[in-house]
């Protein structure tokens, strides 16, 4: 078994309503990284999580699939859950083991119900959120229209950490605002940023550093004595708005058509949280005393089970 050092190791869930994408998101991320030499479709019955037959049948995501997907030197498991608000208990299950939450919105619905009850278990158990606006590529698809839904409809700091290029079936890459880089088409080449959006990447760049800066007090020194900070301050200190929950990072895909997936895998490195700078876990040692178990790569091994597929006393 291949060995990934603790700090590059992600759990991410994927959630949302019904319908958004999760499951063909996650076929996009298991294609890009090399598991698949073929992309699977939710309406073909050939999709990696939805493997069981009534899920084949029927379309739709029932139980919780997790998905080792290897990116850039990571493992990022991707725990795809279902829609449903009859399934929601899987995301429950999924909550308690995860770093963040990617929560799935479709561009043209905005936040729906399924939407609300993610948001909500996220904030119930304090873990992260990170926003995928996908299927941009579809007709009345708008960036500024899937914001306005989040920023209504839910009470989190939504900021953009990418701006699409492109719109509806033009939909064709996105802008990392980290790193002002442009990456278009299915493979997310590397390419200059359009002439027309130079304007808006540098306002959205700015936002993104005052986000850095107001998260640490070093960077906001810095920031106020030279109104500029680097790539990798910028990356560290949106880490840490994240992770206090100050910021909610929005980023786009169209995951049909394998565009912004790949930034979007790079950008999951970049920006959750690694588990080693979490509070730790509560548990009961032998004698059923509460501890917390703090992350240690170098302490004992301790297995979390947070999920029963088979259960002989059920």
């Amino acid at each position: 078994m291949k060995y990934y050092p603790a700090d590059r190791v992600r759990v991410i869930a994927l959630a949302g309503h019904s319908g958004s994408g999760k499951t063909s998101l996650a076929e996009a991320m298991l294609f890009d990284s090399g598991a698949l030499t073929r992309l699977g479709r939710t309406e073909d019955g050939n999709t990696v999580s939805d493997s069981d037959p009534e899920e084949k049948r029927r379309g739709i995501s029932i139980s919780l699939a997790a998905m080792p997907v290897e990116w850039q030197g990571h493992k990022i498991t991707v725990l795809d859950t279902p829609g449903y608000v009859d399934f929601m208990g899987e995301v429950y299950s999924a909550i308690a083991a995860v770093d963040a939450l990617l929560l799935v919105i479709d561009a043209v619905s905005g936040v729906e119900v399924g939407t609300e009850l993610a948001w909500q278990i996220a904030r119930e158990y304090d873990v992260p959120v990170i926003v995928c606006v996908n299927k941009m590529a579809r007709e009345n698809a708008a960036m500024e229209v899937a914001l306005a839904s989040l920023r209504t409809s839910l009470d989190g700091n939504f900021v953009p950490v990418q701006l699409p290029i492109g719109k509806e079936a033009g939909f064709n890459g996105v802008v990392d605002l980290l790193n002002k880089q442009a990456y278009v088409g299915v493979e997310g080449k590397k390419a200059d940023v359009p002439a027309d959006m130079a304007d808006a990447v540098e306002e959205a760049h700015i936002e993104l550093m005052d986000v850095a800066a107001e998260s640490d007090d070093e960077l906001l020194e810095r920031y106020l004595e030279t109104m500029e900070l680097t790539p990798a301050e910028v990356g560290r200190g949106f880490r840490a708005a994240v992770r206090n929950a100050a910021v909610v990072p929005v980023c786009f895909t169209d995951a049909t058509h394998n565009i912004g997936v790949r930034s979007l895998m790079t950008l999951l490195t970049e920006i959750v949280p690694s588990f080693q700078n979490g509070a730790g876990t509560d548990a009961l040692d032998t004698h059923g005393e509460p501890i917390v178990l703090k992350p240690d790569a170098e302490g004992p091994t301790t297995l979390f089970a947070f999920k029963t597929v088979a259960d002989p006393f059920v």
